[in-house]
């Protein structure tokens, strides 16, 4: 690992970069402000940081919170008076099974082993506790930034490889976790020995009726009473039987704390698969089949559930047809990934070809099944994305169903998704970028396993509901040029994500000019040359890279030939730049085509002369690019 000192440049550059984002910094020493007011003299002027860094060379740098907040999560620590508190990591992991992920965003690793999950917020909201060992920062106070050093144990706060700023943009708070600080909606202890009081006693509640409701129904839950409507039912009548007056249902504040005790937390396991049924609480920690069938024998039900099929059971089915939704490019029932490094025109990419199916017309010459859309805008703010798709011409009539960033990602996105994919039935969902769709856990990025189930559930509702279904992702950093198999190497994390999605398109530039490609189970692109119309955002076609690399060599070749006449292919080689064998080559061929002539034989001394010049125009991609829609698709392994 790099070695830090305090007071290098490294936490002032990090300081100016935060400035960029409207934010406030100030120098700090150790987490203590060394300012007259502290945070309250936080500055986004460069020239007030400049002076700072002068005065307080060996100074760590910090950020105030407010339009930033911060989630601030802490290890398990041992206090003077003998107390332990618990680990914040445990402590999260409890809360993101009860509620749902923390949207991927820009982290940073202390110095004293915690963890700061960076969210922004559209009005500042207070500062509090989330939970055990998890404060969060926002409104009226401050954070230590990344490259400063931790006052006890110096160590360097670092960003998360894969989510520095820059890296991926600062996700906007969720929910639950603004409800959590101003409200919160777990049981707590005081709440248990009230309902525990309460019970023995059965004294009508008057006061403190949502705290025992709460504990009440957390009670119930962990003890097995897990079917929704029995749960439901049971805290209802517990409503009705010991709070005076009930809690009611309706409109008001109070029927809408009711509902979320019905409701939250205990929605992320109502699940429709047994995988899921069978994580629920229990006392003996046993598998739940939830489609047991009365009287089947133990080798009956692993038969069911393994889901073993004779032959005969399928043989006769119809086979499900093929939609080509981007011909040779998008099908439909499959996920494909568009990957590439950051500000390479991912999106301008998926938003030409949104379109282009919601209207019908051509996507970079390839001919579109023309139907709804969902373009699910995740990271982009509203007003570039409403730019953008004006530019490409939308009307009021466009078929295209836009989620724009300013609106929150539900922590029942995917359920949500499903839902509204079976009742609109698109041609195209794209989700631009897959990185904010919430995951049960927050995972290292080399994690296979944990990879592979964050996109399992897209890949699911691709091949169930049989839709075409796009997602937008991020190249890896330092990668250079890419095509086939080596893009699936270049995804950024682990080679999970490449083994989970059908398809792969890449995009990449060289030389400030675009390229796409295709890999996957469902055919090959080679890397295609592309034109973007700033004017439009549209895109079409130029060529084959490769070809376009052999056109400028055969150019210098005749070039250097017509300033060189009697040549020989030794010093074309020397002088011409580019492959040798490749150079050989092209002579040869330019010799059958009688555009030079060999003047004097010798296989190394022979020498050439021009006989014609004409710069040639880039070869028709249409034969050379795959024919995976003329071909037989597998039948798909759902």
């Amino acid at each position: 690992m790099t070695s830090y000192v305090e007071g290098e440049d490294a936490a002032f550059d990090i300081a100016r970069q935060f400035t960029t984002l409207n934010l406030e910094v100030f120098p700090v020493k150790g987490k203590i402000p060394l300012t007259q007011r502290g945070f309250k003299d936080a500055s986004k002027d460069l020239e007030q940081l400049e002076r700072w860094h002068a005065e307080f060379p060996n100074c760590n740098w910090g950020v105030r919170t407010g339009k930033l907040v911060v989630v601030d999560v802490d290890v398990s620590r041992q206090h003077e008076d003998g107390t332990v508190t618990p680990n914040g990591y445990d402590t999260l992991e409890d809360l993101e099974g009860r509620y749902g992920s923390l949207p991927e965003t820009v982290v940073v690793h202390t110095g004293g082993g915690g963890r700061h999950h960076y969210y922004r917020v559209k009005e500042p909201i207070s500062s509090g506790k989330l939970a055990d060992s998890i404060d969060f920062k926002a409104d009226g106070g401050y954070v230590v930034l990344p490259e400063s050093i931790h006052p006890n144990t110096g160590k360097p706060y670092l960003f998360e490889e894969g989510y520095r700023l820059g890296d991926i943009p600062i996700a906007p708070l969720p929910d639950w976790v603004r409800q959590i600080v101003d409200k919160p909606i777990r049981p707590s202890l005081e709440g248990i020995e009230l309902k525990e009081r309460f019970l023995s006693t059965d004294k009508p509640i008057s006061v403190g009726r949502h705290d025992y409701l709460l504990a009440y129904a957390g009670h119930i839950w962990n003890r097995g009473i897990t079917d929704v409507e029995a749960f439901q039912t049971m805290v209802r009548k517990e409503n009705e039987r010991i709070c005076k007056p009930p809690m009611p249902e309706d409109a008001s504040e109070d029927g809408k704390a009711f509902r979320n005790i019905l409701t939250t937390p205990w929605t992320y396991l109502w699940e429709s698969s047994w995988q899921s049924k069978s994580k629920i609480n229990n006392p003996a920690k046993e598998y739940i089949d939830p489609y047991a069938i009365e009287g089947e024998s133990p080798l009956e039900a692993a038969y069911r559930r393994m889901g073993l099929l004779k032959v005969s059971d399928w043989i006769d089915k119809p086979e499900p047809p093929q939609e080509w939704i981007v011909k040779g490019l998008v099908l439909r029932g499959a996920l494909t990934m568009v990957s590439a490094k950051m500000k390479i025109g991912k999106s301008t990419f998926c938003r030409d070809m949104a379109v282009s199916v919601a209207t019908g017309r051509e996507f970079i010459s390839r001919q579109t099944t023309q139907g709804l859309v969902l373009y699910l805008a995740l990271e982009e703010p509203s007003t570039e994305v409403e730019r953008a798709f004006r530019k490409l011409g939308v009307t009021n009539d466009t078929e295209i169903l836009i989620k724009l960033e300013d609106y929150e990602i539900s922590p029942k996105f995917i359920e949500d998704l499903r839902a509204i994919v079976q009742d609109s039935q698109p041609k195209l969902v794209i989700i631009d970028t897959v990185t904010r769709v919430p995951r049960k856990k927050h995972f290292e990025s080399g994690d296979y396993f944990a990879s592979s189930e964050w996109l399992e559930p897209l890949l699911h509702i691709a091949h169930q509901e049989n839709v075409a279904l796009l997602t937008l992702y991020h190249n890896r950093k330092g990668t250079g040029r890419i095509s086939g198999y080596d893009a699936m190497e270049a995804i950024l994390g682990s080679t999970g994500i490449a083994g989970t999605i059908d398809n792969l398109i890449y995009l990449d530039e060289e030389d400030e000019v675009r390229s796409f490609g295709l890999i996957g189970r469902y055919g090959r692109i080679e890397p295609t040359l592309l034109d973007i119309d700033d004017e439009t955002g549209r895109m079409s076609v130029r060529g084959l890279r490769q070809d376009e690399k052999l056109i400028t060599l055969q150019e210098d070749i005749l070039e250097f030939i017509r300033t060189n006449p009697d040549c020989n292919i030794n010093q074309i080689k020397k002088e011409v730049r580019g492959n040798s064998q490749k150079i050989g080559n092209l002579v040869r061929n330019l010799v059958e085509e009688e555009r030079i002539e060999l003047t004097k034989e010798g296989r190394s001394t022979g020498t050439y002369r021009i006989l014609r010049f004409q710069i040639p125009t880039l070869i028709d991609t249409e034969s050379r690019t795959s024919e995976v829609e003329e071909e037989e698709v597998e039948e798909w392994v759902l």
